[in-house]
């Protein structure tokens, strides 16, 4: 019986992916914005490229964010992508680590039926620029940035701050302070350690609410959470580290990150969703 469930999952998953033949032209692809449960989580859609992804642009009506088959270390191959909004559409650039540009229209949809994840292949033919011009030798990557600080190392060319400063919350939950600020003339780094020291709550981490103000609107920033659910103290895991790379104009004051029912919620409902099905 488990068997048959299991092979019946696994059809199911893989009838949600689509292969998609990318070259120079723009390829245009629904998202869905379906909610998984009642929990008000939108269902993530995955990308996987042959490559990594070294950088993206243009990707301000989404959460991306790389995935991560270990739990600890991202894959730059494969990233999930979550819509901010119900619906609207919008074109990016996903730039791999060889310079390869692959130029991608996203339309919202609240069609359920929508590909689950897209498995992207390059045409036998296919117009890349080589690694030997320019613009694919001098461009600094965002999701590199981003690898290197969440290794714990300072990107050549950036100077490292540490801070032990509280970030201000509405409501009561998690405690949050900035500890270490990260940046050069194009990019800055923000890491932010959440603790939770309620005793009965557990709370979860929504990353793709995350607002941050004032910023440069032809840049998505990047936001990484080291582990979404905050447990209770003497629990398991109470604390994590967000990242947030973003443009050198954006300070902490303006940023949403820890507003209790809106990037941080309980978790007990939606634990209970779970059980339930």
């Amino acid at each position: 019986m488990l068997k048959i469930l299991f092979l019946i999952s696994w059809i199911s998953f893989s009838a949600s992916a689509k292969t998609i033949t990318f070259g120079s032209d723009e390829i245009s692809l629904p998202i869905r914005s379906t909610a998984l449960t009642d929990s008000k989580e939108s269902a993530p859609t995955y990308f996987r490229f042959p490559r990594a992804v070294a950088r993206i642009d243009n990707a301000t009506m989404f959460s991306v964010k790389a995935t991560s088959s270990t739990g600890v270390q991202p894959d730059y191959r494969e990233l999930e992508l979550k819509p901010r909004t119900n619906n609207g559409s919008q074109r990016i650039e996903v730039l791999l680590n060889d310079g390869t540009i692959v130029k991608i229209k996203l339309t919202i949809t609240e069609n359920a039926e929508a590909p689950g994840s897209y498995d992207f292949e390059p045409k036998r033919v296919h117009e890349s620029p080589k690694p030997s011009q320019p613009q694919a030798q001098g461009q600094i990557a965002d999701l590199s940035i981003m690898r290197s600080v969440l290794e714990g190392d300072t990107p050549v060319g950036f100077s490292k701050k540490n801070y032990s400063l509280a970030v201000s919350c509405a409501g009561y939950g998690p405690k949050a302070k900035l500890v270490a600020v990260t940046e050069n003339s194009a990019f800055k780094v923000f890491e932010i350690e959440f603790v939770n020291d309620s005793f009965k709550k557990p709370y979860l981490i929504r990353e793709e609410n995350i607002l941050i103000k004032n910023r440069d609107l032809s840049r998505s920033p990047l936001i990484h959470v080291k582990n979404n659910i905050l447990n209770p103290v003497g629990a398991g895991q109470n604390k994590t580290i967000v990242t947030i790379l973003t443009d050198p104009s954006v300070n902490i004051n303006r940023m949403k990150i820890c507003d209790l029912g809106d990037q941080v919620e309980i978790y007990e409902s939606k634990a209970k969703s779970q059980k339930s099905k």
